[in-house]
């Protein structure tokens, strides 16, 4: 669903609302209550057991709740839509009448959709885990319902970062912007035309009841720019050279000019892909503290290790010392929380 640091965070927010409201974790954790690190397996049949023991999908975490069931018929109400913007308007105002507490706003201009997620409340929601867990079930449901892999061209949240900038990259791509005025997630916008292509009988693979996984494509046809991504980011890991575009070509068996012409319909190209999966690689292995900084620079295909310095400030205005550190310390932090109602204080970590 996440990276397995999200993940963690995701759950500690909504265990931290459980006792905010007088809910025993244990209720909630069952069989889980031994585990220090949650995994995206583990989380959905959380949220499950969320949802069946509060009869909300929002936590706790906003002022109105958001009753059992609203997901499952906003669901339905995707599927009966002819394209994908006229089924997004109708859920969305769905929700604001069923379930205020969340806002999803639809607007189309400059050739781009943009998806703004408002909290009716955002203090009650100090890890922002509304915000960060819908971006990416929207995600997750636009690319579903026209069968077609979607990459936002930005996403930009009203809050600080929660963890390492490598966890944004890996769920949401590389143009993450942090306390920008509102939340938004942005696309192109001819997808609104798109048809919608999936059906109520479609519905059981993604009801909430279900642990459905946003993230989890499934049939959806993936767009060449991630086949191509990720064939480079396999050359980089291994520490191999970068295939060329007609190596590439080759084992996709298809002619180089054909395939230069199907990443410029997609808004790229193979000079693009390959600073993308760099990007991949430097973010992740800069996170990894068992990696050697040479070895991530090795790793990134860089002939000097001033190569990495420049690729890390550039991104984050950090040198490679500072972003791990950075890194790492938002990870290990443990943010404590103090119950109002019996003052124990605990941990999330």
């Amino acid at each position: 669903m996440s990276a397995p640091e999200m993940v963690h965070r995701f759950a500690s927010a909504i265990l931290k609302s459980a006792d905010r409201i007088s809910i025993d974790e244990h209720l909630l954790i069952g069989n889980n209550a031994h585990k220090k690190r949650w995994d995206g397996s583990d989380f959905r049949k959380f949220l499950t057991n969320v949802w069946r023991i509060t009869q909300d999908e929002y936590y706790g975490l906003s002022p109105t709740p958001c009753p059992t069931g609203v997901s499952r018929f906003g669901l339905e109400l995707l599927v009966v839509g002819d394209n994908l913007g006229k089924a997004l308007e109708r859920c969305f105002e769905f929700y604001r009448i069923a379930a205020p507490g969340v806002r999803f706003l639809l607007s189309e201009a400059d050739d781009l959709a943009r998806i703004e997620i408002a909290l009716a409340d955002p203090s009650l929601d100090i890890d922002h885990f509304l915000v960060e867990y819908n971006a990416q079930r929207w995600h997750g449901l636009v690319q579903w319902l026209i069968a077609e892999e979607v990459t936002f061209d930005r996403v930009d949240f009203s809050h600080a970062a929660q963890g390492p900038l490598s966890e944004y990259v890996q769920v949401f791509g590389e143009n993450c912007f942090f306390n920008q005025e509102r939340a938004l997630i942005v696309f192109p916008a001819n997808l609104l035309r798109r048809r919608v292509v999936r059906t109520v009988e479609d519905l059981s693979m993604v009801a909430a009841y279900d642990g459905y996984d946003p993230l989890d494509l499934g049939d959806t046809e993936r767009r060449w720019r991630t086949l191509l991504k990720e064939t480079v980011v396999a050359s980089l890991t291994d520490m191999q050279p970068i295939p060329t575009l007609e190596e590439v070509a080759a084992r996709f068996d298809v002619c180089s000019q054909t395939l230069r012409r199907r990443l410029r319909a997609e808004g790229s190209s193979y000079r693009m892909v390959k600073a993308e999966a760099r990007r991949e690689i430097i973010l992740a292995g800069i996170s990894d503290e068992t990696l050697s900084l040479g070895k991530v620079s090795m790793m990134a295909g860089f002939a000097e290790p001033n190569g990495l310095v420049r690729a890390i400030r550039s991104w984050t205005g950090l040198s490679p010392t500072e972003y791990r550190r950075n890194s790492y310390e938002s990870i290990k932090r443990p943010t404590r929380y103090r119950c109002p109602h019996c003052n124990h204080e605990t941990s999330t970590n």
